[in-house]
């Protein structure tokens, strides 16, 4: 009787150490080419977020001033009135001053239904969820408002006023008149009228740098008018002689860069990102 030696055809279970090198350097390689592109995901839909929340804010105050025929009021100065200063939270103030409010000011602001804002302080603790106290103060005669302004140093954005305002907003220098009018920067908090009544609550910006995230600097968005400075005829100007209700420009954001960014200025904005990554 003849025996035969049956071989062992079972292989060993599991992977080599070599063939697990060999998966662990192509998963390295993978995410290696993947990085830039997710990236670059994540700031598009950054982009694009801001972009549509500009627009539906956009909307939302021509719409409610459509309804009430007036602009919502209990925005948010974005003056320090304790400090005496603009809100040191906010990412930028590189574009803006500050301007106290005269007659024409506070009747051209009253006649668009902005009669009372919020006071931004210096608050511990998340600036834009707890950037106010309480109460709205009245917006009188002498009430510090903070202003669009020139910055020389944003050559690429504009070194002018009307320059900033074009980049933000769009249009031609003949739409943004200086010598009768002024720009207010006013934050669109949860405090205004439009909460409960036109949205839910007022959006937040959360930037792509951590450092300028809402719970250290102010995400809010704001709301740029247009108001009538004063009613005299100055050099060859002549304003109207009587103070004209304050118009809506945009909404904006306040980046960490040299210029306010509003519809506009964001497309922009995003163009450029597109062309770079």
């Amino acid at each position: 009787m003849k025996y035969y030696k049956v071989k062992n055809l079972t292989r060993q279970a599991g992977m080599t150490l070599i063939e697990l090198s060999v998966v662990l350097l192509i998963l390295v390689g993978l995410a290696g080419l993947l990085i830039p592109y997710v990236s670059g995901f994540v700031a598009k839909t950054h982009d694009a977020t801001t972009t549509s929340t500009i627009a539906e804010l956009n909307n939302t105050i021509q719409r409610f001033q459509t309804q009430r025929q007036a602009f919502p009021d209990r925005l948010e100065s974005l003056y320090d009135v304790a400090s005496g200063t603009i809100y040191n939270k906010l990412m930028t103030t590189a574009y803006l001053g500050t301007s106290a409010a005269n007659a024409s000011m506070v009747s051209s602001l009253n006649k668009a239904g902005i009669t009372t804002v919020l006071n931004a302080n210096n608050l511990t603790g998340a600036p834009t969820f707890a950037s106010t106290t309480g109460a709205a103060f009245t917006v009188a005669s002498g009430t510090n408002l903070v202003v669009m302004k020139g910055n020389p140093a944003a050559q690429f954005w504009g070194d002018t006023t009307q320059l900033q305002l074009i980049y933000a907003f769009g249009g031609q220098s003949t739409d943004y008149d200086t010598t009768c009018h002024s720009y207010v920067v006013l934050g669109i908090g949860d405090g205004n009228e439009m909460v409960g009544n036109a949205m839910q609550a007022a959006p937040v910006h959360f930037s792509e740098n951590g450092d300028n995230g809402p719970t250290l600097k102010y995400g809010r968005y704001v709301a740029v008018f247009k108001v009538q400075n004063t009613t005299a005829s100055p050099g060859t100007a002549v304003c109207p002689d009587q103070p004209q209700a304050a118009k809506f420009v945009g909404a904006a954001m306040d980046l960490d860069f040299a210029a306010l960014v509003g519809q506009v200025g964001s497309l922009s904005w995003t163009n450029s990102r597109l062309n770079t990554n």
